[in-house]
């Protein structure tokens, strides 16, 4: 059985902010990203050049916001959201100056821009629920740079919140008067009182 030894060698061109490696520019975006993904690679040293918060919170059924702004002035031409997924990504709304805001069909009415510039993008989802959890990235094309990407990871809260019942207990009989337990609040002992009104 013979062996083979494969090289791959990146040129890391790419700035990249919130926890994201640089990325070669030949390599189409679903290629960059799964690499960030799976590698999980972080150069030090390197200059920020988004800005963008690494984690947003929100409740379920809130509106949760997306900023990210470039700290230096580029030739942009185009700046694309997606979401990470585990087989990929979903790109959710893009912004060019030829074409403006486009959101993809399957998020119009929950996906919005705003602030939809080249130098600075804000979007947000609305009515968030547990699977709007996740990381999220925007991706500015520049030229000649390429892909300068920044990512936040939503955590949504109150999800899976176990509910609370509250019961009464009565005990009724005919030798003895109304018993209630003693952890039973005013409502409780009235709806004794009147089994026929729970």
């Amino acid at each position: 059985m013979k062996i083979t030894s494969l090289t791959v060698t990146f040129t890391f061109k790419h700035i990249v902010a919130g926890d994201m490696p640089a990325v070669c520019s030949k390599m189409p975006y679903s290629a960059v990203l799964h690499l960030l993904c799976v590698f999980g690679l972080l150069q030090n040293g390197l200059t920020e050049l988004i800005r963008t918060r690494r984690t947003v919170t929100a409740a379920v059924g809130e509106e949760a916001g997306f900023n990210c702004e470039l700290l230096q002035i580029k030739d942009v031409v185009q700046v694309t959201w997606l979401k990470v997924l585990p087989e990929g990504e979903e790109t959710l709304a893009s912004y060019t100056t030829r074409f403006g805001q486009k959101v993809n069909l399957a998020f119009k009415g929950k996906v919005g821009f705003t602030d939809a510039g080249l130098q600075s993008s804000s979007i947000f989802i609305r009515n968030v629920t547990e699977e709007d959890e996740g990381c999220y990235v925007c991706l500015f094309n520049a030229d000649p740079e390429g892909a300068l990407i920044g990512r936040t990871c939503l955590q949504v809260y109150g999800k899976n919140q176990p509910t609370s019942h509250k019961a009464c207990c009565c005990i009724v009989s005919s030798s003895s008067p109304l018993t209630t337990f003693s952890s039973c609040d005013i409502f409780c002992v009235q709806s004794c009182m009147n089994p026929f009104s729970m």
